[in-house]
C-alpha cells in the first residue's frame, strides 16, 4: 500500500493522510516484520527503508 501511495499522482499532502491510514491499521507484529526487513540487506532495505522513513511507519511501534 505504501508503495501504491508513493507512486501515484496525488499531492504530498493527500499522500501523507492515506500513509496515515494504512499505518494506523498496522498491528505490532506487523511492525516487528517491517523493522526486520528494513535491517536485512536485499530485502527491505534499502528499498522499503526509504518508504518508511518518508512515511513514519514504525512511529506507533513498542
Amino acid at each position: 500500500m505504501f508503495i501504491f501511495i508513493y507512486f501515484s499522482n496525488l499531492d504530498s499532502k493527500e499522500k501523507n493522510f492515506y500513509a496515515t491510514l494504512v499505518r494506523a491499521q498496522l498491528s505490532q507484529r506487523e511492525l516487528y516484520l517491517i523493522a526486520f526487513n528494513n535491517v536485512i540487506k536485499g530485502f527491505g532495505n534499502p528499498n522499503f527503508l526509504y518508504l518508511t522513513k518518508e512515511y513514519y511507519i514504525l512511529q506507533n511501534m513498542d
